[in-house]
This record gives structure tokens, sequence and C-alpha cells, in this order.
């Protein structure tokens, strides 16, 4: 096989003779052949755009067919009865998704706290 360090060197020179053959562009057809790039990737960009918000109208539409709903939400079994309470909190303030008025210590919630105070002045 011989040593790899020539095969390398002979390697690159054959490179250069062949670089030496390229045409390269001058500044004139590099900025040209630049704006047709950029011009051809934004047509084909909005063509691609068009589609796509076609193809999504239509499957929209032929979905509203079939499952007589309008608009684009579509609700699944597990979100119709879904509630809306809060998450149990590992805050032992919290108790039933009401925080628990820890100046009183009487494990009233600050509502019931604050109608206690409004019932107590009234009464004054």
């Amino acid at each position: 096989m011989g040593n790899p360090f020539i095969f390398a060197v002979r390697f690159l020179k054959e490179v250069n003779v062949e670089m030496k053959k390229v045409k390269w562009l001058n500044k004139n057809e590099l900025i040209q052949y630049t704006i047709v790039v950029l011009v051809i990737s934004a047509v084909v960009g909005v063509y691609l755009g068009a589609l796509d918000f076609v193809f999504q109208e239509a499957f929209e539409w032929v979905l509203d067919q079939f499952t007589g709903s309008e608009g684009s939400g579509v609700e699944t079994e597990a979100t119709e009865g879904a509630t809306t309470d809060p998450a149990p909190s590992d805050d032992p303030t919290v108790v039933g998704g009401e925080e628990q008025n820890q100046e009183s210590g009487s494990g009233e919630t600050e509502a019931e706290q604050e109608t206690t105070d409004t019932e107590s002045t009234d009464n004054n």
C-alpha cells in the first residue's frame, strides 16, 4: 500500500490542480445568483404555506361534517365532564382548596374569619 504520508501529499497536490480548473463566480454573478435563490425560496415558501392552509381548512371542514361540531376545538370525553377543582396541596394551611387563617389558629378560613370580624364590629 505504501507510505500514507506520501499518499496524502499526492492527494492534496491533485486537489490543488483540480481547484485551479474551477470557474469561480465574480461579484456580480454571485449577487445575481443569490437573489435568484432567495426569490425562489420565498415563492416556494408562500406556495407551501398556502397549500398547508388549504389542507388544514379542508381537514377541519371534513371533521366538522362527521362530528357535527363547529370551530377548531375538539372536545373529548375526558374533558367534557372535567371539573376545575384545585389540585390537593401539601401545604398544611390549605384545607379543601381554602387557605386556613394561621393567625387565629381557629381553623377558620379567611372568608369565615372576615365574616366573624365584621359581625363583631357590627355588634359594638
